[in-house]
């Protein structure tokens, strides 16, 4: 007996401590499952066969496009796709929400560059959807965010990121992600260069001399020189780099590393004198043939009421040709998308730096002061310095200053790894890689429309006023019988355009409930009664006149505060239950009061029988 009670005892302490001592284990090992396929680096193929596999997976929230189908050519100089990904909880509309771009491979050798967005799609298609979790089995749940920091002081970094995050991005966002802008030159790279080496392919395959063959000494394409705003500004100019080697910052020589490609000599507009090509450099010689005589560089050149209807140069690329397809310019240039990006980040290597425009001159751009404070933000996840890019060194019809100057995007360009690492660094850097700068997206997306605004109103910062909400959520049991009240209070109340409840029954589609002033700030609602046994499901929405939208919870439906329905006292089968109880009970006390009362009276009569004796 004693045994036996020691082993219960054992048991006991066993089925406590096994869990806690698995937690401890998993918590060591907290990396998400997709992260396996990042031990070595994709290629054109790979990728490809990933692209597809995650599109069939999700078609819930992925769409998969080859955006040279949308070109002149309809694939790439050696008949290969540029992919792109669209994750959004509606992927075939086009709603009103911010959208963001993410870019990776302009140049072959970069191979970190196509990594980084590969890991984001990954990242927001396997969280998706998930509730809430303890990913580290600490017992607290999202308490260590994706933000390169150790927020629980347990050693690990990020080990239990926000599902609620990627949720809400997908549900409240477009995000639009190229992994890999230069198919073409990556696969050459990737026979022609090493792990760990520098060096390797940077331009696209193109067949400049057009003699069928592929010949490093003559063919390929800086395509990042290769968009039309500012084209060929600084070509032939020698700059020194950071690492002080001098290059040339943009070439109409086919055999540099950053050559822009060919002029255009096109009549874009019809208004040519003479049906001929034009041979002359339009930057620095008056155009006597009206071809090309209106570059995009946001000036009406040729004084005909219109700007920039008849480039230089630039987009004589399939892979550039790709993007113009899907951004939308401020002057709706012929062939351009129709999406308005609010920020774009293109991905590069080397030089741990977040660089902005502008890139053609030393001049700032309007918004030099927000870009700024945007890079420093994004710059406290990766911890990379924020630079303009002139100042690291001149170039000239780069990307970024294509999506500033001609669609007023807040583009910025990512330049990953170390000088150390270089072009290949080693495997076993993607991740580590990956999960720096996965804050950066991240962050990017979240605030979008914030940075919209910023822009909009001609702010210095991202610091802008917005309303704010106060709420406590308290009740987590409502009654069948009552309307659920929620009391908010909007701080910064005149900012507010709308305030709005929004709630769900037993997880179908949300309701929505226009909040009404009580004064002081105050708001209030009520959430109409529910059947009892029912699940509602909650959060308010605040948005100002810029469209921005602030939540509580700040992840909105993703998160949302809760509630469960339950029966009023005398409504429903537990209250009949009940009834019947106490009727049993009154019952039972009357007949065992009756009872007793009849017992009494026969022994006080056999008392009396006995007594007459």
């Amino acid at each position: 007996m004693k045994n036996s009670h020691m082993l219960v005892v054992l048991l006991i302490v066993l089925s406590v401590a096994f869990p806690a001592f698995q937690g401890m284990q998993d918590s060591a090992n907290t990396a998400p499952s997709f992260e396996e396929l990042f031990s070595g680096y994709f290629n054109y193929t790979s990728m490809s066969i990933e692209l597809h596999k995650i599109a069939s997976e999700h078609p819930d929230i992925v769409r998969l496009y080859d955006l040279t189908k949308n070109t002149e050519y309809g694939a790439t100089w050696m008949g290969r796709a540029v992919w792109a990904v669209k994750i959004s909880d509606n992927p075939d509309m086009e709603e009103n929400e911010p959208k963001i771009l993410v870019v990776g491979a302009h140049h072959a050798r970069e191979w970190m560059s196509y990594e980084v967005p590969m890991y984001l799609i990954y990242y927001l298609v396997d969280n998706y959807g998930k509730p809430p979790t303890d990913n580290d089995n600490d017992g607290l749940v999202d308490e260590d965010p994706i933000d390169m920091k150790d927020n629980d002081n347990d050693g690990l970094i990020d080990e239990d990121w926000s599902e609620a995050q990627a949720t809400w991005i997908v549900n409240h966002r477009e995000i639009w992600v190229i992994p890999m802008l230069n198919p073409d030159g990556v696969e050459y790279d990737h026979q022609i260069s090493n792990l760990g080496v520098n060096g390797g392919w940077r331009k696209n395959c193109r067949d400049n001399n057009k003699n069928g063959v592929f010949d490093e000494q003559f063919d390929g394409v800086d395509l990042n020189r290769n968009y039309p705003y500012m084209w060929a500004r600084n070509r032939y100019m020698q700059v020194i780099s950071r690492n002080g080697i001098a290059i040339t910052a943009d070439s109409s020589n086919p055999a540099s590393d950053t050559y822009h490609g060919p002029d255009d000599n096109y009549d874009d507009d019809g208004d040519a004198l003479v049906h001929a090509p034009d041979w002359f450099p339009q930057h620095y010689i008056y155009d006597w043939n009206k071809i090309d005589e209106d570059p995009v560089d946001s000036v009406d050149n040729d004084n005909d009421g219109l700007v920039d209807e008849d480039k230089d140069g630039g987009f004589s690329e399939p892979e550039t040709q790709a993007i113009r397809s899907i951004v939308k310019t401020l002057d709706d240039e012929e062939g351009t998308g129709n999406i308005s990006f609010s920020i774009s980040l293109s991905y590069h290597s080397f030089g741990e730096l977040i660089v902005y425009p502008w890139g053609y001159t030393y001049d700032p751009t309007p918004d030099d002061s927000l870009f700024k404070d945007l890079g420093a933000r994004m710059a406290r996840y990766n911890g990379y310095k924020v630079i303009k890019g002139s100042d690291l060194y001149l170039t000239s019809g780069d990307l970024d200053d294509w999506l500033y100057g001609a669609a007023h995007t807040l583009p910025f360009t990512i330049e990953l790894n170390s000088q150390e690492d270089g072009f290949h660094p080693m495997p076993e850097k993607i991740v580590p890689t990956c999960r720096l700068n996965l804050g950066v997206n991240l962050y990017a997306a979240e605030y979008a429309d914030v940075a919209d605004e910023a822009k909009s109103i001609n702010a210095k910062s991202m610091n802008i006023p917005l309303p704010s909400i106060e709420y406590e959520h308290t009740k987590d049991i409502a009654l069948c019988t009552e309307d659920y009240r929620v009391v908010v209070r909007v701080v910064n109340e005149s900012l507010a355009k709308e305030v709005v409840l929004w709630y769900s029954v037993d997880g179908w589609r949300y309701n929505r409930i226009n909040m009404s002033s009580i004064g002081g700030g105050y708001y209030e609602a009520y959430i109409p009664r529910q059947e009892a046994g029912t699940v509602v499901r909650y959060y308010i929405d605040v948005c100002d006149s810029f469209g921005v939208h602030i939540y509580s919870p700040k992840y909105a439906e993703a998160e949302a505060y809760e509630y469960f329905v339950d029966y009023d006292i005398g409504h429903g089968p537990g209250a009949i239950f009940m009834m019947a109880v106490m009727i049993i009970l009154v019952c039972g006390i009357i007949y065992g009061g009756l009872i007793k009362t009849l017992n009494i009276a026969i022994k006080a009569e056999r008392r009396k029988i006995d007594g007459g004796r």
